[in-house]
């Protein structure tokens, strides 16, 4: 009985372990991936398959928080010098901390759902959302990328023709064929031309440990360089200050706070530091300001 029960756990072990490989793919994406098996103890698992490593993604923004991306590793199997396109396409919330409808499922070996868990910051590939009830954003994601990984149209610009066997629900067809081939017009970056902030996951959420009143961060990272920072406050009543300055709800004292943090955010993509109390020393020095500052400064501590 007792060696019945050992294998058991070890069986959900197993489980809860593929699981979160499968999570952090659908999060983080392939090149983050291969960056957190480059950042092990033993960095041959991958090194010892491929080589030549090469990395590029494009990102648009979308409504409420959203940002789509695709991303595309090129590398060179090493056993047959095959050189391999991979595409993926995902999205995240740099808005929301969770979403109710973004959730990761943990499964038994049996199949048995044991429990959900939230996805932070929110995932597409992790979605249930869906816009009709036919197939949720999760699913129609895998559709796209399964139609990728059968490189139907490897390092060349598309059309929508060439997205016509998938029937779009939750994504409009124009806006990934806009994504593949923004990506086609980039550069390969290599791995020694990551930027300082390689640590960082390509979508990041942080925010203060309240439940109203708080500072929020978040973060889209293109391969060690912040791409997209986002700011805001969330008040008493829950209400977003963008919101708030969007729909023309904001006083003169709240439209100056938002300008400052847009200011904040430009400057932080700019010139590629969360390290900015020297140039904005009179609001590093505000107490209201302080907590934001503190999560720069976390933000900053993974800098390499």
């Amino acid at each position: 009985m007792k060696r019945e029960e050992e294998k058991s756990k070890k069986k959900k072990n197993i489980i809860l372990i593929i699981a979160f490989f499968i999570v952090t793919v659908g999060i983080f994406g392939i090149p983050k991936l291969i960056a957190s098996f480059n950042d092990s103890e033993d960095e041959s698992d991958f090194e010892g398959l491929s080589t030549n490593h090469l990395y590029r993604r494009e990102a648009i923004k979308k409504e409420d928080g959203w940002y789509y991306f695709i991303e595309n590793m090129e590398y060179e199997l090493i056993a047959t010098k095959e050189i391999v396109n991979d595409y993926y396409l995902n999205g995240c919330n740099l808005k929301y901390e969770t979403l109710d409808y973004v959730y990761g499922t943990i499964r038994d070996i049996d199949g048995t759902l044991l429990y959900t868990t939230p996805i932070v910051p929110p995932s597409l590939v992790s979605s249930s959302r869906s816009v009709d009830g036919t197939k949720t954003e999760r699913e129609e994601a895998r559709e796209i990328n399964d139609l990728f990984d059968r490189h139907l149209f490897d390092k060349r610009k598309i059309t929508e023709n060439d997205l016509s066997e998938i029937e779009f629900k939750n994504f409009k067809r124009e806006e990934v064929v806009t994504l593949w081939n923004m990506v086609q017009d980039d550069k390969y970056i290599k791995d020694s031309e990551w930027g300082p902030y390689y640590h960082l996951n390509v979508c990041n959420f942080k925010k203060e440990n309240k439940d109203k009143n708080y500072w929020q961060v978040g973060v889209l990272s293109d391969y060690g360089f912040p791409r997209e920072v986002v700011i805001d406050y969330v008040d008493e009543n829950g209400k977003y200050l963008s919101d708030k300055v969007a729909n023309n709800e904001a006083t003169e004292e709240e439209k100056k706070i938002y300008n400052n943090i847009q200011e904040m955010g430009n400057y932080i993509v700019d010139n590629v530091t969360f390290n900015i109390k020297d140039k904005y020393k009179d609001l590093a020095n505000d107490d209201f300001y302080a907590p934001l500052f503190s999560i720069l400064e976390n933000l900053e501590s993974v800098k390499e």
